[in-house]
């Protein structure tokens, strides 16, 4: 990783990932910022100029006229307002808006992002710094305010994927002290195993639903096997099991998707029954578990046997997605 170094200093790899995507959103925020109180001074400044407010001839401006500006505009108005900040000593720095520096950070940019993501400004601080680790709160609260997924939030940056071999990690598992990057980027997307990890173990339970738990007992080394057994029938009686579905030898269209979706009109938008929720999550998670297995079952047999179980995986996820994709479109999302 490019900030190796920084990882025996308290960081692991997955913070300093996580940091430098924090690093992109904070950057995009505070240039929102500086866009938006440039945009607010120059709505200020027309109204109170005494300059028409359109051509000659037009009797009125649309909304929509009276309220955008172009960006040469906006961006002549951020460069204004950045020089404004620098001589009232508000920012600090060696700015020159003819070079290609990036904004300096506005004096309530971290403040704003703070109040977007529900996270202390003191405690943002610390994180921005390197001084403690993100949580998983803090992961997520992140991720949403930048309009970013959790997988991509933990990929590593371009200059990561384009020059480093390994991903450093460091598991229970002392055999194994780093994965590729390309294997970081598929067990994130639940397409592959990380080193150490059973397969058949990580295609099970990574697709079926996990019991509530309140507490965990560590009283006695293990569990009676009535309580496993007790466990067991709870989960494969839920409404949202699916492993009787994932099985090979079974329908490879098993909610009766529909081939083509896209060619019927958008229904009006409908509150989400209980039923079709139950289905998206079926079809969620029978997905997931055929990908992976697409991509992680070692075949075993004659090739004409391989590639049949291959076309029936690949049709079970085929039409998994167009029941998502129908029950999405009939509820209007």
């Amino acid at each position: 990783m490019t900030n190796a170094k920084e990882v025996g200093k308290g960081l692991s790899a997955a913070n300093l990932v996580a940091l430098q995507s924090l690093r992109v959103i904070r950057r995009r925020h505070n240039d929102k910022v500086w866009r938006t109180e440039a945009t607010a001074d120059l709505k200020k400044r027309r109204r109170e100029s005494s300059e028409p407010l359109f051509p000659k001839g037009r009797k009125s401006a649309s909304k929509k006229e009276k309220e955008e500006f172009q960006e040469h505009v906006i961006d002549q108005a951020v460069n204004s307002l950045v020089e404004k900040y620098l001589l009232a000593g508000l920012i600090s720095g060696d700015w020159n808006p003819d070079g290609k520096e990036p904004l300096p950070e506005h004096p309530n940019s971290r403040k704003k992002f703070s109040q977007a993501t529900g996270i202390s400004e003191g405690h943002l601080r610390q994180i921005e710094e390197g001084k403690t680790d993100f949580t998983l709160d803090d992961l997520i609260a992140c991720a949403r305010a930048g309009d970013m997924d959790i997988a991509t939030f933990l990929t590593p940056a371009l200059e990561d994927l384009e020059s480093t071999e390994y991903f450093p990690l460091e598991p229970i598992n002392p055999r194994v002290g780093q994965i590729y990057i390309f294997e970081w980027l598929m067990w994130l997307r639940g397409y592959r195993k990380l080193p150490g990890q059973n397969e058949d173990n990580f295609i099970k339970f990574t697709s079926e639903p996990h019991p509530l738990m309140t507490s965990f007992d560590d009283s006695r080394k293990s569990r009676w096997q009535d309580e496993v057994d007790r466990e067991r029938i709870l989960i494969e009686e839920s409404k949202v099991y699916v492993g009787h579905l994932i099985n090979d030898g079974q329908d490879s269209n098993p909610f009766s998707a529909e081939r083509t979706p896209f060619e019927k009109p958008r229904p009006p938008r409908t509150q989400v029954s209980d039923a079709a929720r139950i289905l998206l999550i079926q079809a969620t998670l029978i997905t997931a578990t055929q990908l992976k297995k697409l991509f992680l079952t070692r075949e075993k047999g004659k090739l004409t046997l391989k590639s049949s179980r291959w076309v029936k995986r690949f049709a079970f996820v085929r039409n998994s997605v167009s029941a998502i994709t129908s029950l999405l479109m009939k509820l209007g999302k």
